[in-house]
């Protein structure tokens, strides 16, 4: 199984110098479709475990990732192609994890995690509820330049991780898991 670090041009997170990495690749894209063929060109068809996707998030409100069009849940119909295709390279119980600012931040995001998981039966479809800066070394949100001015959101220090407070996980369609702020 691999580890695949995938980061959207327009944020250029792909940091391939040397440096510890617990991915296999990092992978620089544009679209959906682009991410796909690189992981072709490398022989990934049912071998990707773990997918980091970094790109931009929401600016005032959750539920969107900027890839070559922004993904929305208004918008995720037209993405059913690319995510065919992003299927044939996951396995049947991979992670997908969308480090981009507030993807999975309240009910857009949620909605948008729903409808990328039912796109993606058995996987599970990780997003962040704050604001943030990653790279495939880590990802934090140490609330600067700004970020913590959004509503409700919380900020924290130190790394993001599928696993910690700030993750929202779905899964065939469902949210499984809310980030702790969500839980009361």
């Amino acid at each position: 199984m691999k580890f695949v670090w995938a980061s959207h041009k327009l944020i250029n997170a792909a940091w391939t110098e040397s440096g510890e990495t617990n991915y296999d690749y990092v992978i620089l894209f544009n679209s959906l479709t682009e991410l796909c063929a690189q992981m072709g060109k490398r022989n990934l068809l049912d071998q990707v475990q773990i997918l980091g996707l970094a790109a931009h998030g929401g600016e005032f409100h959750g539920g969107r990732i900027q890839l070559d069009s922004d993904l929305t849940v208004e918008s995720i119909g037209g993405f059913d192609t690319e995510f065919r295709l992003l299927q044939r390279y996951l396995t049947r119980s991979a992670i997908l994890t969308f480090y981009a600012c507030a993807a999975g931040y309240g009910e857009a995001g949620s909605a948008l995690l729903r409808g990328i998981s039912s796109r993606l039966p058995g996987r599970l479809v990780i997003g962040f509820s704050v604001w943030g800066v990653t790279s495939p070394y880590g990802a934090s949100h140490p609330g600067i330049m700004g970020y913590n001015r959004q509503p409700n959101c919380t900020t924290s220090e130190g790394l993001l991780s599928p696993g910690n407070e700030f993750a929202k996980w779905a899964r065939d369609g469902q949210i499984i898991r809310l980030p702790s702020a969500e839980q009361s």
